[in-house]
C-alpha cells in the first residue's frame, strides 16, 4: 500500500511538472516572480513586463471564442482600445491570434500585447505591457518572445 501511495506522488509531481507552460523571455528582461497567476514572468530594467498564463479549458472553447473574450474583457471592461490584431503561429505551430492595444494610465500613453493559443484542452495567454514610448522600442523582441509559448 505504501509503494502504491508513493508512486502516485511521484506521478502526480511529474504530471504536473510537465504541464508547466514556458516562454522564452526577450533580451534585457529577467525573470520575476510568477505569482500564482503566471507560469513565467519577466521585467525589463524599463518597467516593461511580460508573462505567460495557462488556464484550462474544461468545455474547449475554440480560438475564436477565447480571442472575442480577450478582446471584450479589455475593451469593455478594462478601458483599452484595440490597436491591431494578426493572426500568428506560436514556435511550435500552434495558430494563435496576436493583439495589440493602446490605453491612456495615469499621466501616460501605455501599450499592452497579448498572444492567445489554444492548445486542446489548455488556453495560453502570453502578454506583455508597459509605457508605451519603451514598449514601442522592443515591440519586435516582445512579439518574437510572445510567439514561443509553448
Amino acid at each position: 500500500m505504501r509503494h502504491t501511495l508513493i508512486l502516485t506522488i511521484l506521478l502526480a509531481v511529474a504530471a504536473s511538472i510537465g504541464c508547466q507552460h514556458e516562454l522564452d523571455l526577450p533580451q534585457g528582461f529577467v525573470k520575476a516572480d510568477a505569482g500564482w497567476e503566471y507560469d513565467i514572468r519577466g521585467v525589463s530594467a524599463d518597467g516593461v513586463v511580460i508573462g505567460l498564463r495557462s488556464e484550462e479549458n474544461p468545455d474547449e472553447g475554440n480560438l475564436a471564442f477565447w480571442s472575442q473574450a480577450i478582446k471584450i474583457e479589455l475593451t469593455q471592461r478594462r478601458g483599452y482600445v484595440l490597436v491591431t490584431t494578426d493572426d500568428v503561429s506560436s514556435a511550435t505551430g500552434e495558430a494563435g491570434e496576436l493583439m495589440t492595444f493602446s490605453a491612456k494610465k495615469g499621466m501616460g500613453e501605455w501599450a499592452y500585447m497579448v498572444a492567445v493559443f489554444v492548445p486542446g484542452r489548455a488556453v495560453l495567454v502570453a502578454e506583455a505591457g508597459g509605457p508605451a514610448k519603451v514598449f514601442l522600442s522592443r515591440q519586435k523582441a516582445i512579439k518574437e518572445a510572445l510567439l514561443t509559448a509553448r
